[in-house]
């Protein structure tokens, strides 16, 4: 149970659990004991559960099931190498795959936080690597290939 329903179980209100995205739920179970979250890494699980609690309103945990998405198909059109790429980190990832959304469709909202890029990553199987003389960096590096699909922009 999170915190905010523990405080409205607490207040006698009724928490409607199915207005929570079920993919958001399967998202936090699966990537919350990694210390993931839709910012990115944590380095203290109690950093990871608030950020996980501050986006449980409906309507932003149907915006994070839309960014996993939007980073899986992205993430799904790149190659692999089979070393870590240490040229491009998440972040700069996140936005090669916003410009290429906006490449696709310019009126469509195309934003992917850090931390769905990464979690889209994981479930797709790349292997990944964050720097051991920063955890508490919320990016990581890949093994993806330089060969990826690009947008218009300064990162692409």
């Amino acid at each position: 149970m999170t915190n905010q329903r523990r405080r409205a179980a607490g207040l006698g209100l009724k928490v409607i659990k199915s207005a929570i995205d079920p993919m958001f739920e399967g998202l936090r179970a699966e990537f919350e004991s990694m210390m993931l979250s839709p910012n990115g890494f944590h380095d203290a699980a109690e950093a990871c559960a608030r950020a996980w609690d501050d986006c449980t309103r409906p309507s932003e945990t149907k915006r994070i099931a839309a960014q996993f998405e939007r980073a899986t198909a992205w993430l799904r059109l790149c190659g692999r190498r089979k070393t870590i790429n240490r040229r491009a980190n998440s972040y700069l990832l996140k936005h090669e795959a916003e410009d290429w959304w906006r490449s696709q469709c310019e009126r469509c909202d195309n934003y992917v936080s850090n931390g769905c890029l990464l979690m889209a990553a994981i479930r797709l199987g790349f292997t990944f690597d964050r720097p051991a003389w920063r955890r508490d960096f919320p990016n990581a590096s890949l093994n993806i290939s330089q060969r990826r699909p690009r947008g218009n922009s300064y990162y692409s």
